[in-house]
């Protein structure tokens, strides 16, 4: 009997010890996971990434073929002009891209390794002009029954702000050679100068299933230095403002929290830029001249203005596909 009440104590005690062990990796499997899954083919968890993650990253600023250009790629004939790039094959067009500069100069393009499957992938590129808007970006692939393009900025809504030396980066997240690419991704703050808008910097994976590159569940590896300095200031600038005084632009410190809290929310993390944005928010007093902050923490406002960011985000394309969620139309 002894030796039963023995036996039925250590059965007990190793139950309890790797009910502990369950729930302690349950909750730290739960600070890593997403809050909301991402709709897609290939919906699976991914862990945020750390600097540890192999990258070969570059940036395109400089695609080679420029002006009125025409070769020869994989058997089609590509040429561009001002009205646009043309892949046709035997005097058949198979494939159009529309030059969004509206004539005035023409896209620019180049020939890329991407995908790693023995064929090198068409990178074309328009802009629109002016100091904040917009690159359009679009990536052709080449496989043997006809051109496919692979990748559209404009189906997202990103790269809509200024063309810079980081418009389009590339990095290989998992070492597999197929290259993963950051667009960036412009937030209209309403009250402050276009220049002071939020850029947040956004992820596409390569899809095999579907042949295209879809949003990313990971925060690009060029995006982790530039949150944790965000962070950092706005950190900064919360003591700065407990203490009565008030170092940075106002618009500059609202668009940091901004942009912190749409990195989360643009790989599908929405419920942890939220709570961010809720906690960092100080009120902005636009009745002055340049605006002014409050010393105070006005959570009325920051609810308000949080709403208010909820329902910007029902127009924007790449929220709308991220979460399996209709665009919204601007009136």
């Amino acid at each position: 009997m002894r030796y039963f009440l023995f036996l039925l104590c250590c059965a007990g005690s190793l139950g309890i010890t790797y009910l502990v062990k369950s729930l302690q990796s349950s909750e730290q499997v739960s600070q890593t996971a997403p809050v909301i899954s991402v709709h897609s083919a290939e919906a699976t968890p991914e862990p945020t990434v750390t600097t540890s993650t192999p990258i070969s990253e570059y940036t395109w600023t400089d695609l080679e073929f420029q002006g009125e250009s025409t070769l020869e790629h994989e058997g089609y004939e590509v040429a561009n002009t001002l009205t646009g790039l043309t892949i046709s094959r035997n005097g058949q067009r198979h494939l159009f891209l529309k030059n969004n500069s509206d004539g005035w100069r023409s896209g620019v393009f180049g020939l890329r390794d991407l995908l790693k499957n023995g064929r090198k992938q068409l990178v074309y590129l328009s802009t629109t002009g002016g100091n904040h808007c917009c690159a359009e970006f679009v990536i052709v692939d080449f496989p043997k029954s006809r051109p496919r393009v692979i990748f559209r900025s404009d189906d997202y809504d990103v790269q809509m702000g200024e063309f810079d030396t980081d418009a389009l980066m590339t990095f290989d997240i998992d070492g597999d050679g197929r290259l993963e690419i950051t667009q960036k991704s412009t937030y209209g703050l309403g009250e402050c100068a276009m220049a002071a808008n939020p850029v947040t910097y956004v992820g596409f994976r390569y899809s095999h299933k579907l042949k295209r590159y879809l949003p990313m569940r990971r925060i690009a590896p060029t995006m982790v230095d530039w949150i944790a300095e965000k962070r950092r200031r706005v950190e900064e600038e919360n003591e700065s403002i407990k203490k009565g005084q008030h170092s940075s632009s106002p618009c500059g410190y609202d668009s940091d929290i901004t942009a912190v809290a749409l990195s989360y929310v643009y790989v599908g993390r929405e419920s942890e830029g939220y709570k961010y944005y809720l906690k960092n928010y100080r009120a902005l007093d636009y009745s002055k001249k340049p605006p002014v902050s409050t010393t105070g923490f006005s959570r009325k406002q920051a609810w308000t203005s949080l709403a208010e960011m909820r329902r910007t985000l029902g127009y924007d394309k790449l929220y709308g596909k991220l979460y399996n969620r209709p665009v919204l139309r601007h009136p």
